[in-house]
């Protein structure tokens, strides 16, 4: 036990220093735009360029998407105006799998539309089988099973053409999980078992440790554990041979998942130590935060507090890094959306141009020869003008992202330096700066709109900002009265009072709302019904109470506030019939240590502090506060305050 606690403390240091490596790693690393200004750059042929620029693209794709989405951009560019059709569909494969990895569907399915459309133009086979598994693949992560699964056959029966055994084995995987979301199992299994053969075949460790690890997953959800024991431990054979250290921790996790459903948890204990201590950086980061988690809840089941706290705290540094590794991505994903506007709109604009360009060609045709050798000497000197244009902005576009890079690098060790050490307070600053940031990028978007008179889409972005600002300030009340509450700086002033008078200007101040969404607010309360209680604490429990039935409600539903006494005291209770709550996580409400949340119908977030200050409000008072919900049919809060 001596051993496993200077391990995690190792384990605290490390991933402390080496997330903090990682938040800030991309920044470090060499910006390949600042090549495109090169000596050797300049020198290379045109087709070199492009190359050069699309594997850059690719290289990108992962951790660098906004560069990746640039250099790709400026590589189709150049390939359309030399006519490289193979390079234009490969590219607009690489457009589209970097907003994929953005989450930006529509543009990606977009891009990947236009990769068909030239590659069958041109007869480009490879990129045909390519762009139809790379459609399917958006059509999966849309939910669109169907669609996906014929888009997947497609690109199969190509690659099966052309006898590229590694394209067959990634379409059956892909079809496996289309298979699997339209619930037919069997089949689904079948592709994987062909996938399997195919990447036995080619003797790729890697993805021979996928396919078993796919198998194994869909016997463990069909409750079929001996299989799945089974092809889990093919499966980190294979990962143990495998240079890729994220494949073996991926199955080592799963591992020590699937002892911890079959009991052995001493045997998931050993496998989840072992994730632990599986590699570095910010790919491991999720199997990681896992591996803590099972660990926190095995010692816990031991009533080992002291080493459940030490795995918990590893698993809440892991899980704040992925928050923010989601929120950068979210506003990549955004910068992209736009990019991908901005490139759609100039390309209509420069089809329009050509188009004119055509009418004067035809034009100058009637006027003769010498006409015509004079505009084509004028429009050689034109694409001069522009090649060179493009790259004077590329070389403006490098610099203005290297400033940006160093601003982001000191926002962030700023950041760091203004943690505290209560992590529940690192948690609050996080939700607090995430809706001003959104309202500042999308602010800026709206003037951008206005300037240039485009008005489709400012109501859109003024709900995003009133939406945000609604939640800032509902978030900052909650902190400032925690915080009061937690210095001792809020004084417990009990008297005497009509509760239903309270109940009546809380719910003044918040109709508004209820208005807005379409909410039916109604009251049940006991006519001349006093309490003893302190006044601004109990509007501050009210308050939040029924914001979280507001949050989440459906339009058309109603909201019943209740209000009674007995020989006991005073009970209060706020009903709804919005999401609810699973069983699973009740008891997470209420407690400091627990990481939940939920986000609202209309995408409202929140931080989970609402209820931990009704919570610590309620106990001033020796009162109770319990919570009665079912997942999907809603949620009903409760209270009571003595006599």
């Amino acid at each position: 036990m001596r051993i496993c606690r200077i391990i995690i403390n190792v384990l605290i240091l490390f991933v402390c220093s080496n997330i903090s490596a990682q938040i800030t790693g991309n920044i470090g690393r060499s910006r390949l735009a600042d090549l495109e200004s090169s000596d050797e750059f300049l020198a290379l042929s045109d087709s070199a360029r492009i190359i050069f620029l699309k594997e850059a693209c690719w290289e990108n794709r992962d951790y660098d998407l906004e560069n990746a989405y640039s250099y790709g951009l400026h590589a189709l560019k150049l390939a359309r105006s030399f006519g490289y059709h193979d390079h234009i569909a490969e590219l607009y494969n690489f457009l589209g799998v970097v907003q994929r990895n953005a989450g930006n569907y529509t543009p990606a399915l977009d891009h990947f539309l236009d990769a068909l459309k030239c590659s069958e133009n041109y007869e480009i086979l490879r990129q045909t089988g390519y762009s139809l598994n790379n459609i399917g693949n958006i059509y999966h992560l849309q939910g669109k099973y169907e669609e996906a699964a014929s888009y997947i056959k497609r690109a199969l029966e190509i690659v099966t053409q052309l006898n590229d055994k590694a394209g067959m084995a990634y379409c059956n995987y892909q079809l496996s999980k289309s298979l699997e979301g339209l619930n037919k199992i069997d089949s689904a299994l079948v592709c994987n078992f062909t996938a399997l053969n195919l990447r036995t075949q080619i003797k790729g460790a890697p993805r021979i440790t996928v396919s078993l690890r796919n198998i194994a997953r869909i016997y463990h959800n069909q409750l079929d554990f001996p299989n799945t024991r089974k092809y889990l431990f093919q499966s980190l054979d294979y990962a143990k041979l495998a240079t890729d250290k994220s494949e073996l921790a991926t199955t080592v996790l799963l591992i020590g998942q699937y002892f911890c459903a079959v009991d052995s948890l001493e045997y998931a204990k050993d496998y989840f130590l072992s994730t632990m201590l599986i590699g570095s950086g910010s790919i491991f980061w999720d199997r990681k935060r896992d591996a803590a988690n099972g660990l926190s809840v095995l010692f816990s089941e031991k009533k080992d507090d002291r080493e459940a706290l030490q795995y918990h705290r590893l698993y809440k540094i892991y899980g704040d890094s992925l928050a923010q590794q989601a929120t950068l991505l979210k506003l990549n994903g955004l910068s992209l959306q736009y990019k991908y506007d901005e490139e759609k709109k100039e390309l209509l604009q420069m089809q329009d141009r050509q188009v004119r360009r055509t009418k004067w060609i035809l034009v100058f045709l009637v006027s003769g020869l010498l006409i015509i050798s004079a505009f084509a000497i004028i429009l050689y000197k034109q694409n001069h003008i522009k090649r060179r244009t493009n790259i004077e902005l590329a070389n403006k576009n490098a610099l203005i992202q290297s400033q940006k890079d160093e601003l982001e690098h000191y926002s962030k060790e700023l950041n760091e330096s203004n943690r505290t050490k209560d992590k529940f307070f690192s948690i609050i600053a996080h939700d607090l700066r995430s809706p001003f940031n959104s309202i500042l990028y999308f602010s800026e978007i709206l003037l951008k709109k206005i300037e240039q008179r485009e008005y489709a889409d400012i109501e859109e972005y003024c709900r995003t900002i009133l939406n945000s600002s609604r939640h800032s300030y509902n978030l900052l009340v909650n902190l400032l009265e925690w915080s009061r509450s937690q210095t001792g700086k809020m004084e417990f002033i009990p008297e005497i009072f009509e509760l239903n008078y309270l109940i009546e200007e809380v719910t003044d101040l918040i109709s508004h709302a209820f208005i807005e969404k379409n909410i039916n607010l109604q009251m049940q309360l006991q006519p001349g019904l006093k309490i003893n209680a302190d006044h601004n604490m109990m509007s501050t429990i009210l308050r939040n109470l029924l914001s979280n039935a507001f949050k989440f409600s459906n339009a058309g539903t109603t909201v019943i506030i209740t209000a009674t006494s007995n020989s006991k005291g005073v009970e209060v209770s706020v009903k709804d019939t919005g999401l609810g709550i699973s069983r699973d996580n009740i008891d997470k409400l209420f407690k400091v240590g627990q990481d939940f949340t939920m986000t609202g119908t209309n995408n409202e977030e929140g931080t989970g502090l609402g209820l931990i200050l009704c919570s610590e409000f309620i106990e001033r008072h020796n009162g109770k506060i319990w919570v009665t919900s079912e997942f999907g049919k809603g949620t009903s809060f409760f209270f009571t305050i003595p006599c």
